[in-house]
């Protein structure tokens, strides 16, 4: 899409009204045309996210895998429900890096950046989000969209809410595809119904092995 002339005012109701379109991939010409477009976005999302204060019996979180993840979505889930139970306040304890496994990138609010690795082959990841429970809201009904925004290649691409809870083969492929090595990434996942997040952490999955220990991380 050639973003010289238009803008994401546009691209909403494109992605939006066609039901078959999974993804948007867009490719800026420059830096400042890809942060144009990305404060547009947010700002569009009104995202919100906790700063400190909150107490661990208000936080729940929620996963969301995409590739090769199924062997380490269960152990994920309980060392993450292990160090929210685990916390005395909002600095809550998630999974760090299991290598060879996977490596964890952890990030305040609604978004985690991270370089990609060299010599690695990445074959899914797992985005854990970290939310303040609210009474009648679940992160699974309120999510909209995932971006995935690639800073060395001016890109951005969207992911609507019915992708991201049916990501596929080609899904993943078609996300890999856009991610070279040492590439600066940031990924974000917007929230409707003013959802409050505390942590987004992007697993990049490396290994093949369920058989695994791990070290939590404050986060």
């Amino acid at each position: 899409m050639d973003m010289e002339n238009n803008n994401w005012r546009d691209l909403a109701p494109l992605h939006s009204g066609l039901t078959n379109v999974r993804s948007v991939l867009v490719q800026c010409d420059t830096a400042f045309q890809l942060s144009k477009q990305l404060k547009i976005i947010l700002v569009e999302n009104n995202l919100n996210y906790i700063e400190s204060g909150i107490s661990k019996h208000h936080l729940r979180f929620s996963l969301i895998g995409v590739g090769y993840y199924s062997e380490f979505l269960n152990t994920l889930s309980n060392s993450v429900s292990q160090g929210l139970a685990g916390s005395e306040s909002c600095d809550v304890s998630l999974p760090n890096d299991n290598y060879p496994y996977w490596l964890a990138h952890m990030g305040e609010g609604h978004s985690a950046s991270f370089t990609m690795p060299q010599n690695c082959d990445t074959k899914g990841m797992i985005l854990c989000v970290v939310y303040l429970s609210n009474p009648g809201i679940d992160a699974t009904e309120c999510l909209t969209s995932v971006l995935i925004v690639n800073y060395t290649k001016c890109t951005f691409q969207i992911h609507k809410r019915d992708t991201v809870f049916s990501f596929n083969e080609e899904d993943w492929h078609g996300i890999i595809s856009n991610l070279g090595s040492r590439d600066k990434v940031e990924i974000f996942v917007t929230f409707g119904h003013k959802l409050v997040v505390k942590n987004t952490v992007v697993y990049l999955i490396c290994g093949e092995s369920n058989d695994m220990e791990m070290e939590p991380a404050k986060g």
